[in-house]
């Protein structure tokens, strides 16, 4: 059988150690794919650019040095930004997955990382990519080991240690978004230590409490501009950002697009 490509880009080059396929890829600048899906769990690494990625009722943003997870059959579709995508797809073969012995529940949905150590571990995997030799096979699968056992790791405590508290925040930021939130009047709302509210932002939403309040904003403003005639200076307002100018530096910034052409790209009646 002839193999297919995971991507829908452009192939630079494909290469496969013991079982284990790697594919550099490139896609254009204000790429849309439509509703699609992948036959296998692969993860993908951007090296430049960024896209988002929408499944169900969520948005992944993935930018430079981001990886995202994707489990086999989820339909999903991707949106890349103004700069377009770099990156390295990795496809383990099915009973590589098997023999890691993950809980199923973990692959269930999409998720993305962006942080040092695993940038790092995928970095190290792509350099054996471009400089193959006899022990890349040994040393690709040694750090995929690597990666997903810091990253499930981590999915799984975060899961389970998540103090309750936590969630109260989220609900209110969800809530009040577009007052004028601080870090204090957040702690003050759960009777935490300011210090200890960003610590456990940090560790369990991998994000700063201003990061979330942004995504929050972000998020609602996408969905105006989906579903409203609202100005984008209405948007701004609305949303809690100072003025137009913010709010589009802002959201292009997280999505990779500006408002004007996000809403171009995805109402079908604008012009």
């Amino acid at each position: 059988m002839t193999y297919q490509p995971v991507t829908q880009g452009t192939l630079l080059r494909t290469v496969k150690l013991d079982g284990i396929r790697l594919t550099e890829t490139v896609h254009e600048q204000r790429l849309q794919l439509g509703p699609h899906s992948h036959e296998f769990f692969n993860l993908t690494f951007v090296l430049k650019g960024s896209f988002v990625e929408s499944f169900e009722r969520n948005r992944l943003e993935l930018s430079s040095n981001s990886v995202l997870f994707e489990p086999a059959g989820v339909i999903h579709s991707d949106n890349f930004g103004d700069r377009g995508a770099h990156s390295l797809i990795v496809e383990p073969p099915e009973h590589w997955i098997q023999s890691v012995n993950l809980d199923s529940s973990l692959l269930l949905n999409p998720f993305h990382l962006n942080d040092p150590f695993t940038s790092k571990l995928v970095t190290r995997i792509y350099r054996e990519f471009q400089f193959p030799d006899r022990f890349s096979s040994l040393a690709v699968q040694a750090t995929l080991l690597e990666l997903f056992s810091f990253t499930f790791r981590k999915i799984q405590c975060r899961n389970e240690l998540k103090p309750p508290w936590l969630a109260k925040v989220q609900n209110h930021i969800e809530e009040h978004f577009q007052d004028a939130l601080t870090i204090s009047s957040l702690s003050k709302v759960v009777d935490v230590h300011p210090a200890h509210l960003i610590r456990s932002f940090r560790k369990f939403l991998s994000c700063t409490p201003g990061g979330y309040i942004r995504r929050t904003r972000l998020k609602f403003a996408a969905k105006l501009l989906q579903e409203t005639n609202l100005s984008l200076t209405e948007i701004a307002l609305s949303t809690g950002f100072c003025d137009q100018s913010h709010f589009t530096h802002s959201f292009r910034r997280h999505f990779g697009i500006t408002p004007r052409r996000f809403r171009k790209s995805n109402t079908p009646n604008a012009g």
